[in-house]
Parts: C-alpha cells; structure tokens; sequence
C-alpha cells in the first residue's frame, strides 16, 4: 500500500500558490514541506489523500483543511470488525479448521478476503480485525471447512453475519 498526499497552500492576496505531492510507503523516511509565508495569519492549507491498495484499487478521500506544523498521515479506514474465531471442536475429529471471511462495500469500491487456517490442537480462540470504510458497513460472509485427521472435510455452507463472534462446531 501507498499513500499519496496532495499539500496545497494558496494566499490569493499576495499572489502565492504553493503544491506538492508526496508518495508514501511503508519504509519512507520523515519528509517536509517548508513553505515561506508572506502572510503569516493564512497558515491553513489543504490535503488530499489516495490510498493506492494492493490490489490496485485506489481510495480517496475528501480535500481537508490543516493548520498543524506536522502532519500525520493515516489510513482510510473509520473502524474496524474486530472478530472473534472460536474452534468448540473435539481435535480427535478434526485435524485443521479453515475459515474464510469476506466483506464487500460496493459503495466505497472495498472488498477485503482472508483465510484464517487454525491447525494446533487444542483450537483456541482467535482475533481476526477487517477494516471498514463505512463504519455503518459491517455484515460479511465466512465459510467454515473443517479438515478431518483422514484428510477429508466437512465444509459448511457460507453464513451473511453481523456479529463479532464466530462460534464454530461439528455437523
């Protein structure tokens, strides 16, 4: 994932514009943007932001207005599904649990898939986060597989859910 930022400042009464655009990763080092003020009362600018995801899709967000000195940049994300996996399964009957998420919001163009694989007896309980850009967007679909020590499955049929916990048993 990359971050672009768009820092624009404008003092239409003395003429001045000022624009830059910074890419960020991951392992970018501390940049800055040292703009000369003729007048020091207009110290606002703005900020625009694309998240270049992984998967190529891009998010943006809104123009905001900043007046800080130092600027931290964030992630697009509003909130979070913090999930909760609990394997109440006898490890005699089952050698593997394999469970896989998917959270769709058509709306903002995010779609977010994971597979969470729990194979150490005995199951405990797991923490799975999934990140929202629209906090009230909060149902998505798993799909349990449970892998037996005879190397067959039995997979369950996918469930639309809102909750936070996933409680998962044989048949």
């Amino acid at each position: 994932t990359k971050i672009e930022a768009t820092l624009v400042y404008d003092d239409e009464g003395n003429l001045f514009h000022s624009e830059r655009t910074y890419m960020i990763a991951k392992d970018t080092a501390r940049q800055e943007w040292l703009v000369r003020l003729a007048n020091p009362a207009i110290s606002n600018y703005k900020v625009k932001y694309v998240w270049h995801m992984k998967d190529l899709t891009e998010l943006s967000s809104n123009v905001e207005t900043h007046t800080e000195s130092h600027l931290i940049v964030g992630d697009p994300f509003v909130d979070r599904l913090n999930l909760f996996i609990d394997p109440r399964i006898d490890p005699a009957n089952v050698a593997r649990v394999i469970v896989d998420l998917h959270y769709e919001d058509p709306a903002n163009n995010f779609e977010v898939r994971k597979q969470v694989e729990i194979s150490s007896a005995p199951f405990k309980l797991t923490n799975v986060s999934i990140p929202l850009i629209d906090k009230k967007k909060r149902e998505y679909t798993y799909q349990v597989s449970l892998v037996k020590p005879s190397g067959g499955a039995e997979n369950h049929a996918p469930k639309l859910t809102d909750q936070l916990s996933i409680i998962i048993t044989e048949g």
